[in-house]
C-alpha cells in the first residue's frame, strides 16, 4: 500500500497568550486531498494546523499549531511515506520574542520584530529525496514565474499554482482554479471546479506520474 503524507490548514505564531500571526487558509483543499487519497486506497497521514472545518477521517492525524511544530512533525513522518503534499499555509515569520503576559496597549505604536520560519518543504529534500514531493504556490502577481522558481528552488516534482484574483479568491471557498507545473517543464491548466474535484484530479496525476517523466 502506498503511503502519503499531507499537510493542511494554517499555522498560528503566538505573540502573547491571546494574540497570534496567522493567515486565511481554511484547510478545505488539504482535507479534500485526504479524502481523495483515501478513496484511492492510500495510507494517509495528515498533519494539520488550525482549520475552519473538522478534519476528515484518516489513518493517522497529527495536530499542530506553529510552523516549528509542523516542521518537527513532517520530519518525523516523511521518511515513512512514498508521497508528500505540502498543502498547509505555513506562516513565513514568527515573533522574535513571546510575552507570557498579555501585551497592554499603553503606547500608540507597537513595533513587532519578526524572524523567519524555516522552509519546511525545501528542507524535506535532504531528508527524503526519494519520495514524490508536491507543493502549492499561491500568487498575486507574476504567478508562473514565481511558481517555476519555487518548483526549482525546492527541488519539487510538481507544484500546484493558484492565482488570487477577483474571480479566483481561493481562500475559504469551496471552488478553485489551478494549474499543475512539473519539474520536467510540463504544464496543465484546469478550469474552475470544486476543491473536492481538484483534489481527485491531483491525486490521480500524482499516482500516474510518480514514476514517469510527464503526463
Amino acid at each position: 500500500m502506498l503511503r502519503i503524507l499531507i499537510t493542511a490548514g494554517a499555522t498560528r505564531e503566538p505573540l502573547d497568550p491571546v494574540r497570534y500571526i496567522s493567515n486565511r487558509s481554511s484547510g478545505k483543499m488539504g482535507y479534500a486531498l485526504v479524502r481523495a487519497a483515501k478513496k484511492r486506497g492510500l495510507f494517509v497521514t495528515l498533519i494539520t494546523g488550525p482549520a475552519d472545518i473538522l478534519p476528515p477521517k484518516t489513518n493517522k492525524i497529527i495536530h499542530i499549531e506553529t510552523a516549528l511544530e509542523m516542521k518537527r512533525a513532517v520530519m518525523k513522518h516523511i521518511c515513512q511515506n512514498d508521497i508528500f503534499i505540502m498543502c498547509a499555509a505555513v506562516a513565513d515569520y514568527r515573533a522574535a520574542t513571546y510575552s507570557r503576559k498579555k501585551i497592554k496597549h499603553h503606547n500608540k505604536e507597537w513595533v513587532l520584530r519578526l524572524i523567519r520560519n524555516p522552509d519546511i518543504l525545501k528542507s524535506t529534500f535532504s531528508y527524503a529525496p526519494h519520495i514524490y514531493r508536491v507543493g502549492f504556490a499561491l500568487e498575486t502577481h507574476a504567478p508562473y514565474e514565481n511558481a517555476k522558481q519555487k518548483l526549482k528552488s525546492k527541488k519539487l516534482d510538481m507544484i500546484v499554482l493558484n492565482c488570487i484574483s477577483k474571480k479566483n479568491k481561493v481562500l475559504g471557498l469551496d471552488v478553485s482554479q489551478a494549474s499543475f507545473l512539473m519539474a520536467n517543464g510540463a504544464k496543465e491548466e484546469l478550469p474552475m471546479m470544486t476543491k473536492n474535484k481538484l483534489a481527485q484530479i491531483l491525486i490521480d496525476r500524482i499516482l500516474k506520474n510518480r514514476d514517469q517523466d510527464d503526463f
